[in-house]
């Protein structure tokens, strides 16, 4: 990946990350701002509407007590149950007429499709309803309603909502209450059929519930959620739809018909995802449900984060083109300074790079021929030292050269050549003896493995002897390799054993003379003189050995200062060498 590349995905970043971040935070409060929102909303949706139902429920209540200890029904009550087989009767018409003003007063202003008074064995006596005056007369409740005048002997009480079919099919309930005379006898009992069409058009209000909202009434039934209104999406689904109580759909449903109070996001009856608030309504066993699906509560959430996307790209597409454009400015410079390096790295050490820019770039530009032009000035000192050092190398009457771990010979001096020709590539056991494998006691490698100096006499295969000094070294890549010098003691060596020679012919003599010492005088005086003069020759060789040794110590001063010039260790220690 170019450096251009990388400068304008890093500006990218450092514009599109905090954006980024912002976005997602602001957009995380807004989402639980909204969902915060829709669920209030709708709580309070459930909560006035379940408040109406209680508040209608409260007031048929306390119309049904107004009923139910009216006067004029507790005095004309028993007269209607006496004379019901006899309606023609003018004490029961007389006393019909006595209870109609009142009571169908109630029924309009109420709202109410009948009041009826039912005798103690379940048959109608009375209908405030003039429609079902006549219809209705003697006939005895049915099984449902007839049940509701069971409960309603004891206790006020509320049936359940049923299609009503001499109401031309609308929902209905019956309310019905006991009526006691002054001798606290039951006499029969009241009964309200109640139109409960305002509930129903209060319930499918969709008012604050969007397009797909909608609020429902369930009950249980045999284990199962019933539903009690039309839903929004399955209109004739009004006491036929029912969810098995346990089930993962209709949760609020089920919820509100356990008592529970709540709200949240959760699946309805459609399987549909829906933001719902459900409360239940205790005096009916009822419980109801403000739901709208999420898609279209949380729509505004979608839309931000559309909105957000859109500027985000916006952003990032003007962010892409200036980092781009700033990556470029920077790239540029520094891609020609990279190629001028590639340039002077080949060996062109007099190309320039350097700029009138007067940024950063152009000053790193200037410096850069700079430090070239130093390195030039660098490269010809170090090139002249190493001639210099090289000449020395090749000036010293001794052999020097370099072995690494693989036996090859990087560098001879020219002592070593002309005794024992060029390596031309191959291995110091390949050219020197002639052989395929290293030597077996190879005294040159002893350093290898002790890390070590390691001084030792080797015949050369030249046939000359060798005094040789072998150091540790480390070349500049940092691979292992071995010094080796070697100095020539071959005359040395020859002068040494003439010497002994002289020696041993001189005790010879001395031991053949001895008895005869007084006798050859003068011969023994001139084998001292003889003596004196080889002891005389022995010190002038013993003086020009010690010589050769001051001119070795010399040399390796010479050595260590070329070695430090060229920013190496000391090869030598002159002071202190171990043997």
């Amino acid at each position: 990946m170019s450096l251009r590349i990388k400068l304008a995905l890093m500006f990218l970043s450092i514009a599109i990350i905090p954006l980024l971040f912002v976005n997602a935070i602001i957009f995380h409060n807004y989402k639980e701002s909204i969902e915060a929102s829709r669920i209030s909303a709708l709580r309070d949706i459930a909560a006035y509407k379940a408040s109406k139902i209680e508040e209608f429920f409260a007031d048929m209540e306390k119309f049904m007590r107004i009923a139910q200890g009216a006067h004029v029904i507790i005095k004309n009550f028993p007269v209607l149950n006496r004379l019901a087989s006899n309606p023609d009767d003018p004490d029961f018409i007389a006393a019909r007429e006595m209870i109609d003003p009142p009571i169908q007063n109630m029924q309009l202003s109420i709202g109410l499709v009948d009041i009826m008074l039912v005798r103690p064995e379940g048959k109608i006596v009375y209908s405030s309803n003039s429609e079902h005056k006549h219809k209705d007369y003697g006939k005895i409740l049915s099984d449902f309603n007839n049940d509701v005048f069971q409960r309603g002997r004891a206790r006020i009480h509320f049936s359940h909502i049923f299609i009503n079919r001499m109401n031309h099919d609308r929902p209905g309930m019956l309310v019905s209450a006991p009526v006691i005379d002054s001798g606290n006898k039951f006499i029969g009992a009241v009964v309200f059929e109640v139109d409960i069409e305002l509930i129903y058009r209060m319930i499918l209000d969709q008012t604050g519930l969007g397009n797909t909202g909608e609020t429902l009434l369930v009950k249980k039934d045999n284990g199962n959620v019933l539903y009690l209104t039309p839903l929004r999406f399955e209109p004739d689904a009004a006491f036929k739809k029912k969810l098995r109580i346990g089930d993962e759909i209709g949760i609020p449903a089920q919820e509100s018909l356990q008592g529970k109070a709540g709200a949240g996001i959760s699946t309805d009856y459609r399987g549909e995802k829906i933001v719902s608030a459900w409360r239940p309504i205790p005096a009916m066993g009822w419980g109801l449900v403000a739901k709208i699906d999420a898609k279209e509560a949380f729509s505004d959430v979608v839309k931000l984060q559309q909105l957000a996307m859109t500027i985000l790209l916006i952003v990032a597409l003007l962010s892409g083109i200036m980092a781009y454009s700033v990556a470029k400015s920077i790239s540029d410079p520094i891609q020609k300074l990279s190629e001028g390096a590639n340039i002077i790295g080949s060996g062109n050490l007099d190309f320039k790079v350097g700029t009138a820019h007067k940024d950063e770039i152009g000053q790193l530009s200037r410096a850069f021929d700079k430090m070239v032009f130093d390195l030039k000035t660098t490269t010809a000192s170090r090139d002249f030292e190493r001639r210099r050092f090289h000449e020395i190398l090749d000036a010293l009457p001794a052999y020097v050269v370099l072995i690494d771990k693989n036996y090859y010979v990087p560098f001879a001096n020219h002592y070593f050549e002309s005794r024992f020709g060029k390596s031309g590539g191959k291995r110091c056991y390949e050219y020197l003896f002639n052989k395929s494998e290293p030597c077996e006691n190879c005294e040159t490698f002893t350093v290898m493995k002790t890390n070590k100096p390691h001084r030792w006499e080797w015949l050369g295969p030249d046939g000359r002897n060798y005094d040789v000094y072998d150091f540790p070294f480390t070349d500049s890549d940092g691979s292992r390799m071995l010094l080796e010098m070697g100095i020539d003691i071959t005359e040395m060596k020859i002068a040494r054993a003439e010497l002994q020679k002289h020696r041993d012919h001189l005790e010879e003599l001395v031991g053949q003379r001895t008895s005869q010492l007084e006798s050859a005088n003068k011969d023994v005086l001139r084998k001292v003189e003889e003596i004196g003069n080889a002891n005389k020759e022995l010190e002038r060789f013993n003086k020009a050995m010690v010589d050769r040794e001051l001119r070795m110590v010399e040399l390796k001063s010479r050595i260590n200062e070329l070695s430090e010039k060229l920013g190496g260790p000391a090869p030598y220690n002159v002071f202190e060498r171990k043997v």
